[in-house]
């Protein structure tokens, strides 16, 4: 019987060494719980800090200069209202020199000379070789293109290439063909309605549900085929405003200018204008973004537009529409024009009417009071006729 107080030490001694081990556990979880959760804390704090700190160093707009071959494109990000803007400049502009080769300029003295132009700072530049566009091509998701204009070119093996106009999925060579300006067309005019069909059918399949995750993988894929001032790294913090775009949020837009000799001088104070709309968010014109070109840099005066009436008018459908040519050819004439000749035209297909007389001053009234969109040029005009019609897209407002 006296072994009985030292087995009740014993146990006492073995339930005060668990009662410790066992608070030991807890104050040890409990301090682990208690870390954790400032731990977490202060990482998201940090983690909200640094991403405040990187919307500080956001840009409202951020403009790089983008060229394959002799096509040279502005590309305008507005992350305020995650907008994107594509301004077009046709490749004979007189900004853009080439060799004989037709090999540009160096794409810093480019980006250089656009900024002097336009009067606006340039973020980065992206200048692609004809392999390099090609693989970007590939490797991007395949879109449908509808192009307004047939267009020929030269595969790399020298091989000639058509492509008709109408519905297209294109690949890389055939993107190139249609995009880098050494193709064949009728007109300067229906390359750029090519460009803008390219433009609006790549884009639409780009952005179609884009994601953060899906803006890197394509940037990687760009830098990694371009040759550029900046890297994924540089623009990362911009890929979610890239992300966010929808298609009804691209805006692709023609530079408007005059043609002299074999070169077309772009009209520098509207370009200025379109750009400062761009950037502090404003609509640009339905005008501003159809017109192509101007054959005289003056709006005549009052004194010097010349009535239309007993004119002798053509009207050419360039827009492909059944009809419209026979439409505005009844409606012109049951207001007492003179309508010479009637017919489609083959060359091209406008998405915006083009009015060419043969002296300063005519179609003005035809332009404000029919086809408010149109361009007039002052030059040669088909056959005898004084005035020649040709009706774009934008024309097809009869019933």
């Amino acid at each position: 019987m006296k072994t009985q107080p030292k087995k009740k030490m014993v146990v006492r001694i073995i339930a005060a060494i668990l009662i410790i081990v066992l608070a030991g556990v807890a104050s040890y979880h409990g301090s682990k719980a208690l870390f954790t959760h400032k731990f977490r804390k202060d990482k998201e704090k940090a983690e909200q800090k640094e991403k405040e700190e990187a919307a500080k160093n956001i840009k409202e707009n951020y403009i790089s200069v983008i060229r394959v071959g002799k096509c040279t494109v502005l590309r305008i990000l507005n992350t305020e209202r995650n907008k994107l803007s594509f301004v077009l400049m046709r490749p004979d502009s007189d900004l853009f020199t080439y060799d004989e080769e037709g090999t540009g300029e160096e794409m810093k003295k480019v980006v250089n000379n656009i900024e002097n132009a336009y009067g606006i700072a340039v973020d980065s530049y992206e200048d692609y070789t004809q392999e390099g566009f090609i693989e970007l091509i590939n490797e991007s998701d395949s879109f449908e293109c509808d192009l307004p204009s047939a267009v020929s070119f030269k595969d790399n093996n020298q091989m000639t290439v058509n492509l008709e106009a109408g519905q297209h999925i294109l690949n890389g060579i055939q993107s190139w063909g249609v995009v880098a300006g050494y193709g064949t067309y009728d007109s300067w005019e229906a390359y750029m309605s090519n460009l803008k069909a390219f433009i609006k059918g790549y884009t639409g399949v780009l952005f179609d549900d884009a994601t953060n995750e899906s803006m890197k993988e394509y940037a990687e894929i760009v830098f990694g085929e371009c040759e550029s001032d900046k890297t994924v790294a540089d623009v990362e913090s911009y890929l979610p405003y890239y992300a966010d775009v929808k298609a009804e949020d691209i805006d692709v837009i023609e530079l408007s200018g005059e043609e002299k000799g074999d070169q077309f001088q772009i009209d520098i104070n509207e370009a200025k204008s379109i750009i400062t709309d761009i950037t502090e968010g404003k609509a640009v014109s339905t005008e501003k973004k159809a017109t192509t070109e101007k054959a005289t840099t003056e709006e005549p005066t009052t004194e010097e537009k010349i009535s239309s009436e007993g004119k002798n008018i053509y009207i050419r459908n360039a827009a492909y529409i059944n009809g419209l040519a026979g439409k505005w050819n009844k409606k012109l004439q049951s207001e007492g024009y003179n309508i010479g000749s009637v017919d489609n035209y083959y060359e091209a297909t406008y998405d915006q009417t083009i009015i060419r007389v043969t002296k300063k001053g005519m179609g003005e009234d035809l332009k404000k009071k029919y086809f408010k969109n149109a361009v007039i040029k002052v030059g040669d005009v088909e056959g005898d006729a004084d005035i020649c019609i040709y009706l774009g897209k934008d024309a097809d407002t009869l019933d």
